[in-house]
């Protein structure tokens, strides 16, 4: 899938870390397609619609800002058991499909830069 414009598609995957002080949290990385700019957000664990829905919110907040009448279509590495309750509530507002490669062919190969990144500056 290649887009033709900014937000068409974005990628998403998720990271579960360890932080000191919260305990394990829900890393976000979203991948626009198009310009492979990368959204990412952070929440404590474990994800929740509620949760995902913040960030998808922020996301489209952007998207909206910067490129009005964009209809964004995310693809999803997780979340699969959510994908009714995503579609009922984003109805006319966004797409979704949940497609595990997909997702991981543009989202993965900027989260390996992110945390090879993060890696060295604790290494200096």
């Amino acid at each position: 899938m290649k887009a033709e414009y900014p937000g068409e598609y974005i990628h998403m995957i998720i990271a579960e870390i360890p932080t000191l002080k919260d305990g394990k949290t829900i890393l976000f990385i979203s991948v626009d397609n198009y310009s492979r700019y990368a959204f990412s957000d952070a929440v404590l664990s474990p994800l929740s619609f509620e949760k995902l829905c913040g960030h998808l919110d922020k996301m489209m907040d952007k998207l909206g800002a910067d490129h009005p009448g964009v209809i964004p279509t995310f693809i999803l590495a997780f979340g699969e058991e959510l994908q009714f309750r995503l579609k009922a509530y984003y109805t006319e507002r966004a797409r979704f499909i949940f497609n595990v490669p997909e997702a991981n062919s543009i989202a993965k190969p900027v989260a390996d830069d992110l945390f090879k990144s993060i890696s060295k500056r604790f290494k200096n």
